[in-house]
């Protein structure tokens, strides 16, 4: 029944990766661990943003309504509105296949606003691996974030999420796998670090903090993210963003783990998905979701949620108190008027 229900929502991101694609305009960064205010206006209208490998194209008209089933007997339905908007969008056929062993040099590095990115084509899946620039020069050892894509969904999509949260100065590894629901593909990109950090040809060397490890995703990567912290006692803390997370696994997480979700979201609709799964969670929880947001608003306006990510994993990975006070009840998640339905307990 699961495998069926990833097809499904498969054919329904074909349809809504016009969500995917960048905004007109290039979001604006904020700087890490400040609330500085969030500009609430979201819509549905994106330009074309395009990939390597396989291209997919698809032409919206007037109003598309598709239903997907995400649960046992759950349903969805996500409408798109547009005069007649075209989106290209590119999904890998498959991973990228190469005999290189771990711990050479990357296939390539891109250097950005004080971030790289790595890419590591392996014989498995692509690694991807965001981490501050200043970590080469640093005797410091940073944080590891994994990431989880949502179905069908390929880590560039979020490329803008995860260089900001990288900012905030950990080391964030996505991988090339759009079937993560399990877990299992988000933590054997932890290994893939953890490796790299013991490499003495790797810029990782000795600079992966395996004591400090969290894990995030997007829809079906905020249920692998879910499961993967269920199951892996190195990761500490855990965050599902628009998750698809199913109730019987969310009862097995007590770690703690914040669940953002969108108003405006009718792909993983928040009461039947995430609010669920707050409750089920045994640990400390936070639940909030944001104003006029959709199931994508995360690719298009990433600065919407970069800011509370950052702080999440600070305020458990190292024990921060001014950043966790920003979680509880009359702090600054709870009273940011972009976002609303906050829930929290277990602190």
């Amino acid at each position: 029944m699961k495998k069926i229900i990833a097809v499904c929502l498969i054919l329904t991101l074909l349809l809504v990766f016009v969500g995917c694609g960048k905004k007109d305009e290039v979001p604006t960064t904020t700087t890490p661990y400040v609330d500085t205010g969030l500009n609430n206006n979201y819509n549905n209208d994106y330009v074309d943003n395009s990939h390597t490998d396989t291209t997919y194209s698809v032409t919206v008209t007037d109003t598309l309504s598709t239903t997907v089933i995400v649960g046992d007997s759950q349903s969805s339905t996500q409408s798109i509105q547009s005069d007649s908007t075209t989106a290209s969008q590119t999904v890998p056929d498959k991973p990228i296949t190469t005999s290189a062993p771990k711990g050479l040099i990357p296939n390539s590095i891109e250097s950005s606003d004080g971030i790289e990115k790595a890419t590591y084509n392996m014989s498995e899946r692509t690694y991807i691996v965001y981490y501050p620039s200043e970590l080469l020069s640093s005797n410091s050892k940073f944080a590891i974030l994994s990431w989880a894509n949502g179905t069908g969904c390929a880590p560039s999509l979020y490329d803008n999420l995860l260089k900001e949260v990288a900012k905030g100065g950990f080391i964030v590894v996505a991988s090339s796998e759009t079937m993560a629901a399990d877990g299992t593909a988000q933590i054997a990109a932890i290994d893939f670090v953890i490796e790299e950090n013991t490499n003495k040809t790797s810029a990782l060397y000795n600079k992966a903090n395996s004591g400090k490890i969290g894990a995030f995703g997007h829809s079906q990567g905020g249920r692998s993210s879910v499961n993967a912290g269920a199951i892996d006692n190195r990761i500490n803390c855990v965050l599902s963003l628009a998750g698809s997370n199913f109730v019987e696994e969310a009862e097995k997480l007590s770690k703690p783990v914040l669940f953002m979700a969108g108003s405006k979201d009718k792909i993983v609709d928040a009461d039947k998905w995430l609010v669920t799964a707050y409750n089920a969670v045994t640990g400390p929880a936070v639940y909030a979701s944001l104003n006029g947001a959709i199931h994508t608003t995360c690719c298009s306006n990433p600065t919407a949620y970069s800011n509370y990510i950052i702080n999440w994993f600070n305020a458990w990975l190292f024990n921060d108190n001014n950043a966790k006070a920003m979680f509880t009840n009359g702090g600054t998640f709870s009273t940011d008027s972009n976002w609303s339905g906050y829930m929290s307990k277990g602190f």
